[in-house]
């Protein structure tokens, strides 16, 4: 049996992030909330747009997120701070960590509790964060209660900023979709993101397009709700090895490791063959496509390139530990080809 669950609201539109946020929270007659951001972000405009959608009964605290805070921590001091009051809604923005800060700090207070905030969140240029674990389940209880994407409020990011992005969300759908869970929805989601992300790392040049905007957070979207049928390995050994060196970029070892990890694991051929389509056409086979299209973006062509020594690589195998769609050895193989 498939078990198929999209509990979230979400807007999308251009400069809807005042308007909608100020509808959700007037319609629950909140009073109080928690605003988490980077420190980053704060004095932005992103930030004041976030802050001007408050009702005026709203009382708002806020987390400014420190550049080297340890999530966990600051989730587990926040009970204590409403001790006696509780909170109504939690509204993360901006980056993924911000948003991954804010899905702890609401499981840490319902835990301290037994009340469960609303979660609001606004993504910004990097998207939604991974899912939990590889646990179904996990994956719907992070979810965001309502989710805001408003293109008008990365307009002035850079090609830097939305490369990666954009490699995160493509190797997303890439990996869903090829998974054998059964899940028509989400197919449909990750072929659709996939598009869309294969659109944004084509185009000639960023400038301040919001259509590119639109695209690559029309992606995001899509390739992060495409994830109820799981985490992929290129996702799990990429986001190991961040861990493991700091000079290392998740979206950076995701290009590299993709193409490796789609010659050495076994898909549904069909399922390839519509990829490829719409990656490489020309290409014989996915992972050639895959290559092909990659190796255009200017980045790092190997691991030990980024700072990986073999230690790292070593750790990172961990990560797959357990998984029935690849094995220690195939994995072994796919991060010596790029390293």
């Amino acid at each position: 049996m498939t078990l198929i669950t999209y509990p979230t609201r979400v807007h999308f539109a251009d400069d809807v992030v005042e308007m909608a946020l100020h509808s959700e929270l007037q319609q629950g007659g909140y009073k109080t909330a928690l605003l988490i951001c980077d420190k980053s972000l704060a004095d932005t405009e992103f930030y004041e747009r976030v802050r001007g959608g408050l009702p005026s009964r709203i009382k708002p605290s806020f987390l400014c997120l420190e550049e080297n805070s340890a999530l966990s921590g600051v989730a587990k001091s926040l009970p204590g701070l409403y001790d006696g009051e509780q909170l109504d809604a939690i509204i993360a923005f901006g980056s993924v960590r911000a948003l991954e800060m804010g899905r702890k700090a609401r499981r840490a207070l319902q835990d301290a509790t037994g009340h469960r905030p609303m979660l609001y969140a606004i993504p910004g240029v990097d998207g939604l964060p991974d899912p939990c674990t590889r646990q179904i389940e996990s994956w719907r209880n992070g979810l965001p209660s309502v989710l805001i994407f408003d293109p008008a409020l990365i307009l002035s990011t850079t090609s830097v900023q939305t490369i990666p992005s954009a490699i995160v969300s493509l190797v997303r759908c890439i990996e869903s979709y090829l998974s054998e869970a059964y899940n028509p929805p989400a197919d449909g989601m990750a072929l659709d993101g996939l598009i869309r992300a294969v659109a944004v790392l084509g185009a000639s040049e960023f400038g301040s397009d919001l259509t590119i905007r639109r695209e690559l957070m029309a992606a995001c979207l899509n390739a992060a709700l495409a994830q109820e049928k799981g985490i992929g390995p290129t996702q799990l050994l990429s986001r190991a090895l961040a861990s493991e060196c700091q000079t290392v970029k998740t979206a950076d070892a995701a290009r590299l490791l993709l193409p490796g990890i789609i010659k050495v694991t076994e898909h549904d051929s069909r399922k390839e063959a519509i990829l490829q389509q719409i990656i490489a056409p020309e290409a014989p086979d996915l992972d050639q496509a895959l290559r092909e299209f990659l190796s255009r973006i200017p980045l790092s062509s190997r691991l030990s390139e980024m700072g990986a020594v073999p230690q790292n690589l070593q750790h990172a195998i961990q990560a797959i530990s357990g998984r029935n769609d690849i094995t220690e050895t195939a994995a072994v193989a796919a991060l010596e080809d790029v390293y």
